[in-house]
């Protein structure tokens, strides 16, 4: 679970790998994931949720402002 608060993420762009997620510089969480084509350069910063039973959220896929490549977080 990752509480509130300032984060920084870490993955190499255009290929698939590990996305490392800091507060400060101390590793939180780190996940795999997987990048996808978007049909046009994404307009702003967005990041798609599900929600989870326990009313906690899940991070499924991550938009970047002017990119055309998403990451999605398995």
């Amino acid at each position: 679970a990752v509480t509130k608060g300032e984060y920084s993420v870490k993955f190499v762009e255009g290929k698939d790998g590990s996305l490392v997620l800091l507060k400060g510089k101390s590793e939180v969480v780190k996940a795999s994931y997987k990048v996808t084509k978007l049909a046009q350069p994404a307009g702003n910063n967005a990041i798609a949720y599900d929600s989870a039973p326990d009313g906690s959220f899940v991070v499924r896929r991550i938009e970047f402002k002017g990119k055309t490549e998403a990451i999605v977080v398995e």
